[in-house]
């Protein structure tokens, strides 16, 4: 079980190879035959809209295409990776729309009912359609309306002579109009309405004073973002269990977010050790953490940031005051071994399954801890201190400029670019094509018409380094070979096994 793949009803479902989406964008391609580049989202969106009762048309050529892959992955592959979304830093009129459908759709309903605080993030899940995508936030029973009220009674037969039970009320809604007028992904936006619900009343003036116009409303919101404004936090003597440690600093009369402390990092160790129960049946104990349930106590923070400041920081500092010789190397090394003696061949590491051999670690930390490795490799390579490896590259195996120009311009349809770091591929652009410029020498390595992408959309295939008389392509293969033999794994992982067997899956140390 070295990669997160499964099968549903002998279908496949799980992360899509190079080759599964690239034949899926040509069966598309041909289908649509050749569309103008503005228009080719709209058209895409068509091919995954509804018709009735049958499969809508993405689906059928998947199944052509793709008649192994299930055809719920087919459409959210569809969906999230051909369909072009923007995506980056929200701009203030980005959040304008947000938060004015929360405010004119939401708000109404939670104030006229209380009760349904805490339950407006929620939707249900249907799993009978297969054009629908699993993601809880869309759900085909939102069709009519976005927003609504509905009342389910209880399922339990009532007894003779028993009063009727009260239903139980619950609020429902799809992020699916605000995605579709900014352009992103439902996902997205869930992910950014979590992070702005702990302050979203701050914002309430703003969209309540009816005498402001759009464009008034968007330079406030831009003006409360500069300032990193966050008021309505109660003042640090009325803060609750937990919160009281969080520190409150003040510069230029505006509050600023509070920052992570040891008094913090301890409250929040041991708030998931009191709420986390080890399950046999759910796996182990690290993925049955109650993260909404941690981002509802401790409001300051969402749930993105908890989450990677306990897996990151706080989690390994615990297990090095408890576990004599655990180190982030100790992981490292082990993945190393794992990923060698397995011989796992991926694009990336985050289609590698971890848990099924380290259980006891979350495996992002496990996937930080070899990505580490593999860049110190990587970095002593390209300035020749290897000091425990060398290094032949055979003469056909050296590419010269004209060939890293020409090395797979497009990945899985999308444009490819060359750096002197490694090879890219543009993933959404804003702008349209234009040639790229560098002031390194080696300017012939990029081809013209490539589009230039914002640094944060930058996903690795893989690296170029540079050697005499051209550059050698570093797959990720080879750059695990290279850092298992760099760092001496074998001879570390006798005693590396023995330090990991100490730490179990199903208990964690107190703090």
């Amino acid at each position: 079980m070295p990669s997160k793949n499964f099968e549903i009803d002998g279908f496949r479902v799980g992360p899509f190879t190079e080759e599964e989406g690239e034949k899926l964008r040509r069966a598309i391609d041909d289908h649509i035959g050749y569309v103008a580049p503005e228009q080719r989202n709209d058209v895409l969106r068509g091919l995954l809209g509804k018709r009735g009762r049958e499969p809508s048309l993405m689906v059928l050529i998947g199944r052509h295409a793709l008649p192994h892959r299930h055809p719920r992955s087919v459409y959210n592959y569809a969906r999230r990776r051909i369909v072009k979304y923007d995506s980056g830093k929200w701009t203030p009129r980005e959040l304008h729309v947000l938060l004015d459908h929360y405010f004119k759709h939401i708000a109404p309903l939670i104030t006229s009912n209380p009760a349904l605080e805490g339950t407006y993030d929620q939707t249900a899940k249907s799993n009978d359609n297969p054009d629908q995508s699993s993601n809880s936030l869309i759900s085909s029973t939102l069709a009519v309306s976005d927003v609504e009220a509905t009342a389910r009674p209880s399922r339990r037969r009532r007894q003779p002579g028993e009063a009727p039970a009260k239903p139980k009320v619950r609020l429902r809604h799809s992020w699916r109009p605000v995605s579709q007028r900014i352009n992103r992904l439902p996902e997205q936006v869930h992910d950014k309405w979590k992070e702005l619900r702990p302050c979203v009343e701050k914002y309430r003036s703003i969209f309540d004073d009816l005498t402001l116009t759009e464009e008034q409303r968007i330079n406030q919101i831009s003006k409360m973002i500069d300032t990193n404004d966050r008021p309505n936090v109660p003042k640090p003597a009325q803060l609750s269990t937990g919160m009281e440690l969080i520190p409150v600093n003040y510069k230029g009369g505006s509050r600023r977010r509070p920052t992570f402390t040891d008094e913090l990092r301890r409250d929040l160790h041991e708030f998931i050790r009191s709420n986390t129960k080890y399950d046999n049946t759910d796996g182990p104990l690290v993925s049955n953490i109650p993260w909404k349930k941690v981002s509802d106590h401790f409001k300051m923070f969402s749930e993105s940031n908890l989450r990677l400041q306990w897996t990151l920081i706080t989690f390994p500092y615990v297990l090095r005051r408890h576990v004599e010789g655990f180190s982030h190397y100790v992981v490292g090394r082990y993945g190393l071994h794992i990923l060698r003696k397995n011989r796992i061949r991926v694009d990336r590491l985050g289609v590698v399954d971890f848990s099924y051999w380290l259980p006891q670690f979350p495996p992002l930390y496990v996937m930080k801890c070899v990505d580490g490795f593999l860049k110190r490799a990587l970095q002593r390579y390209r300035k020749g201190n290897l000091k425990h490896v060398d290094v032949f590259v055979r003469k056909k195996g050296i590419l010269t400029s004209e060939e890293c120009a020409n090395l797979a311009q497009y990945h899985n349809g999308l444009p490819v670019y060359v750096t002197t770091d490694g090879v890219y591929y543009e993933e959404t652009a804003k702008h349209e094509p234009r040639p790229m410029t560098l002031s390194d020498a080696r300017v012939a390595m990029i081809s013209k018409g490539i589009k230039q992408p914002n640094a944060q959309r930058r996903r690795p295939i893989h690296e170029l380094v540079a050697v005499d008389k051209g550059y050698v392509k570093m797959t990720l293969y080879r750059q695990i070979k290279l850092a298992y033999f760099e760092f001496q794994v074998r001879g570390y992982i006798s005693s590396d096994m023995k330090i990991i067997s100490k730490i179990p899956q199903t208990y964690l140390p107190p703090f």
